[in-house]
């Protein structure tokens, strides 16, 4: 937007060359007054007031008018560079894209590849501690099957030797009964076994398993 010229200019020159001549005129003149001189400073000074105010007021407008003028201008660029990002020609924006993308990229495989080391350690982890356990309950197994078979072997031997006992007694009290037969009476009864008579036996069956 072309800046206006001023139309106070002439006027403040004149001004200023009236001035020049009126004091000339109060040089060549030594009749006028001292109360003219100050009537006529007071007159000028009003006047040059009036005069910065409107140059003071033209070139708030032209700024004005300057501003709104860069104001459109860079709307008019933005809008230029916004149309070129949209249709992929700002080539000043596609190589900083560019890489941005491979970046994103490395990232995101470096990421998948820590999240599978991850996965696979902890997989790893896993499978150890299954084994693990495993085996534990494998040897518990084996040490209760152990005990299981010591504990009934141990009963089939009591019952062995309690099965040898007993039948050793019986013959043993046969024998007594058949040899004490002919000097008992017919009414009276037979002694029980106590253990004292079992306690020797016991022993020498016992020696020679």
């Amino acid at each position: 937007m072309p800046l206006k010229s001023s139309g106070r200019n002439g006027n403040h020159h004149t001004s200023l060359e009236a001035k020049t001549n009126g004091h000339g005129d109060e040089d060549s003149s030594n009749s006028d007054c001292d109360s003219s001189l100050c009537e006529h400073d007071e007159v000028e000074s009003e006047r040059r007031k009036v005069d910065c105010l409107d140059d003071m007021q033209f070139l708030e407008q032209q700024f004005s008018d300057l501003k709104e003028l860069l104001f459109h201008e860079k709307v008019r660029e933005i809008d230029e560079r916004m149309k070129h990002i949209s249709e992929e020609g700002a080539h000043e924006y596609l190589q900083p894209l560019k890489e941005l993308e491979e970046a994103r990229q490395r990232r995101t495989q470096t990421a998948e590849l820590q999240c599978s080391c991850k996965l696979q350690n902890i997989q790893n982890k896993y499978d150890e501690e299954v084994a693990s356990a495993e085996q534990n309950f494998q040897e518990l197994i084996q040490v209760t099957k152990r005990k299981m078979v010591a504990t009934i072997q141990e009963k089939i031997r009591r019952l062995h030797e309690e099965k040898i006992v007993a039948e050793f007694t019986k013959e043993n009290g046969s024998r007594k009964r058949k040899r004490n037969s002919e000097f008992l009476l017919p009414d009276k009864r037979k002694k029980p076994v106590t253990v004292n008579d079992i306690q020797p036996v016991f022993i020498r069956v016992l020696c020679v398993a």
